[in-house]
């Protein structure tokens, strides 16, 4: 066989995975749908403007207060006083101050002070407006008690004049004049004039008035309400409120923030009230106790004879040491005494002088002594020269006898009182020390009464000190923040944002439809163009086809010029190098079902080989479904089926084509109850042999080989087979099945052709852009690109 040359328009495919992003298919597919997403994002601006013209602008006011918090430092105040008395507080921080300044309790004061709870509103041309009291010439003023109200309570107010007017309630009404309190179903309220008092900026005829609970007004504003520290290491908090008019959100910012201040100073003069009672209460309970121990002391000092009891114990202490030292002494004197007695009656010491120095205390025996000693000394001083015996000496020894005798009496006399001396003393002191042992237990007692009332005393005086402190500071109380910041508003409104409107609106008109184009796409399980086709199958492609307006089935003459004829004029060329060989000239054209042009793409490919001059057999063996028969308006009598049973001949079966010089066609006859088993037949074969050999070229328009085996069976005498797939009509799980075909060569050199396919893929594959300028043709110009966007394309043969 001869080598084939490549068609100088094939393109080849590649398989891909499903689930990657084709790009140039997006790309296509918005370019496709072009005036839907114009048309969406036109509404969404549309939307958009009409949305900003009559949404009520919303506007956030800002203020900034600086919380004393206590865990940053901060002056000694009630809660270090209360701490020192012993009573557990709570310590102020920024957190918990947030939390009270977000309270309902603070907003209901809030709401209550600036009347938050009463709308005024006023109609427009449009839309009803809503207005604040100091913008009006007249202020509704409650004057009966909020608990009163349950629900909103809603009335119109027209004015005759321009101060009395007529206040209307389904079918109730009431009349009255400003300045001037009026009876109304919920209550008295006043309507305050304030046409000389504010400058009024808008006044009309007619109001509408509602008054809602202040409680439920109070729930609804807290919804408004930001409050966040600035930051961690600072005790800053921010403030910010939004509402519809900028003045009284700036006025509810305000009233908060005083509210908040007012509170604060009202809890801190309670509490130091508080404080000040608690301190006089207790007061009260220890001067009655101080007085108590002070009597119990004075009752034991006087029951005790006792005055200073430490300088008491110190004089006991004093006398018994005098009394034993005394003691002491006259026992050493009593032993003098007995020493001296004992030393007078020994004999042995009767010449021996006495010591006469050992009683001091006593003259007379100091004296005797002292005669005693001068006689002994005298005797001694005789002895020298005379004897004992001597008249001298006898009278010397009689008078040393006597004075002896003296002294022993004497000495025992004073040996007696001595003694008597130191009984006297061993009494006095067993006295003291029966005192000094009662010390003891006087100052223990002394003691606990001395300790009771040093604590009820230092009670008194702290309690005094801190009740003075309490009152200082009670003087000077201020609030726990200042303000750092008055409520100002922004100066325009942070809701809604014209230019996020209108982004919001452009990105929304895109993503409609998108959002579109990707469920489609999503759900589409058919291919939708070139590149789709390419993703799901291996096989080249040979040809497109586009789409066909006319109601003709052949759309190709030697004059015509349209897109269409143009494309199958370029298959024809394919078609011409792909069967380059000598004997090769049979093409067999198959689709996965009917309905996907494989007949009217045949049909016009034999046509079109026919105009060049070649003589061309288009055979009809589409034996389940024949069309091209009825498409030319010719008889299907004799046919195929007949050549295949033998009741006809070879070229009874063969038709000119009416119009189509080189035209001829097989019909495939009756339709048979066995088509597989009639083109299994041998006679097949041998018709394929003869006409091999009158044909430059053979078309087999065959089943479709999704459904039937016929065109698989038929493969065998094509030299190439044309696999017809038809864009939004092919399902890709059939032109898998296609792509499994050709890979495992079941059937020979498949090659695909597109039918159906848009102007529009000749952005990324060749279709009409691929020729040039389409004014160059003769196109169908009846169908509008919009329409062609929701309508479905007409079936072909």
């Amino acid at each position: 066989m001869q080598e084939k040359l490549e068609p100088i328009f094939i393109e080849k495919s590649n398989a891909s995975d499903d689930s990657n992003v084709n790009i140039g298919k997006v790309i296509s597919q918005v370019v496709a749908y072009w005036p839907l997403f114009v048309i969406f994002v036109v509404l969404s601006i549309l939307v958009a403007y009409v949305y900003l013209r009559y949404k009520t602008p919303e506007y956030r006011s800002h203020a900034k207060i600086l919380v004393k918090d206590d865990k940053k430092g901060g002056s000694i105040g009630e809660g270090q006083i209360l701490e020192e008395l012993g009573v557990q507080t709570s310590a102020a921080n920024v957190e918990n101050e947030i939390e009270i300044i977000k309270s309902r309790t603070l907003m209901k004061k809030v709401v209550d002070a600036i009347d938050l709870n009463i709308h005024y509103y006023a109609p427009g041309r449009i839309k009803t407006s809503e207005y604040y009291y100091k913008e009006l010439p007249f202020r509704l003023i409650p004057l009966f008690e909020d608990s009163l109200l349950s629900s909103a309570h809603k009335y119109n107010l027209n004015f005759t004049d321009d101060k009395t007017f007529t206040i209307t309630k389904g079918e109730r009404s009431w009349s009255g004049s400003l300045g001037e309190a009026i009876r109304l179903d919920i209550g008295d309220v006043l309507f305050q004039d304030k046409r000389l008092t504010a400058n009024s900026a808008y006044t009309y005829n007619e109001y509408k008035v509602a008054i809602k609970p202040i409680e439920y007004e109070a729930i609804k504003a807290l919804k408004n309400v930001d409050v966040d520290a600035s930051s961690r290491k600072s005790s800053v908090v921010d403030l910010s409120y939004s509402d519809i008019i900028p003045s009284r959100g700036e006025d509810v910012l305000d009233e908060l923030i005083r509210a908040y201040l007012n509170a604060s100073i009202q809890d801190r003069n309670t509490t130091m009230t508080s404080t000040i009672e608690f301190i006089d209460n207790r007061l009260k309970g220890v001067i009655a106790d101080l007085s108590d121990v002070e009597g119990d002391i004075e009752s034991f000092k006087r029951e005790r004879k006792l005055t200073d009891l430490s300088e008491q114990a110190k004089l006991l202490l004093d006398y018994s040491g005098e009394y034993n030292k005394k003691i002491t002494e006259k026992e050493v004197e009593l032993r003098v005494i007995e020493s001296l007695e004992q030393y007078l009656r020994d004999e042995q010491n009767n010449e021996r002088l006495l010591p006469s120095n050992l009683l001091v205390q006593d003259d007379a025996a100091m004296g005797a002594m002292e005669s005693y000693n001068q006689l002994q000394l005298k005797r001694s001083s005789l002895l020298l020269t005379k004897t004992e015996e001597n008249p001298f000496i006898k009278n010397i020894d009689k008078q040393l006898s006597e004075i002896r005798s003296d002294l022993i009496r004497s000495l025992s006399s004073m040996k007696e009182g001595v003694r008597a001396a130191i009984k006297e003393l061993n009494s006095r002191t067993s006295d003291i020390d029966d005192e000094i042992r009662k010390v003891p237990g006087n100052e223990r007692v002394f003691l606990e009464y001395s300790r009771q009332q040093n604590i009820k005393q230092e009670l008194y005086l702290f309690l005094l000190k801190k009740r003075e402190e309490t009152a200082i500071s009670k003087s000077s109380t201020v609030a726990n923040a200042r303000i750092v910041d008055p409520a100002k508003s922004d100066g325009g409104p942070y809701t809604p944002k014209r230019g996020r409107a209108y982004l919001a609106a452009f990105v929304i008109g895109l993503i409609i439809p998108s959002a579109y184009i990707f469920v489609k796409e999503l759900l589409n399980v058919k291919v939708v163009d070139k590149n789709d086709v390419k993703r799901h199958t291996q096989m080249e492609i040979i040809g497109e086809i586009g789409h066909n307006n006319s109601a003709d089935e052949i759309v190709v003459d030697k004059h015509a010029k349209t897109i269409v004829a143009e494309q199958f004029r370029t298959l024809r060329t394919n078609l011409q190098f792909l069967l380059a060989g000598d004997n090769e000239k049979v093409m067999l054209f198959t689709s996965s079902m009917s309905g996907e042009g494989k007949s009217f793409i045949s049909l016009n490919t034999a046509v079109t080989l026919a105009l060049s001059g070649s003589k061309v057999l288009l055979m009809e063996l589409d034996l389940r479904k024949p069309k091209i028969s009825a498409a030319l308006q010719l008889e299907n009598k004799d046919g195929f089926t007949k050549y295949v049973i033998g009741q006809s001949s070879k070229n009874d079966i063969i038709h000119t084509v009416n119009g189509v010089e080189n035209l001829y066609i097989l019909p495939a006859g009756a339709i048979p109850p066995n088509p597989s088993e009639l083109i299994l037949s041998k006679k097949v074969e041998e018709l394929f042999d003869g006409l091999r050999q009158e044909y430059d070229y053979i078309i087999i328009d065959s089943a479709p080989v999704g459904l039937v085996t016929d065109a698989q069976l038929l493969s065998r005498y094509a030299d190439t087979v044309l696999f017809v797939s038809r864009i939004s009509y092919t399902y890709k799980e059939q032109l898998k099945y296609a792509d499994e075909l050709c890979r495992s060569k079941k059937m020979p050199l498949m090659h695909l052709v597109l039918n159906d396919v848009s102007s529009k893929s000749g952005a990324y594959g060749y279709g009409y852009g691929a020729y040039g300028n389409e004014d160059y043709y003769h196109n169908d110009k009846s169908g509008n690109t919009f329409v062609n966007i929701f309508r479905g394309r007409n079936n072909r043969i």
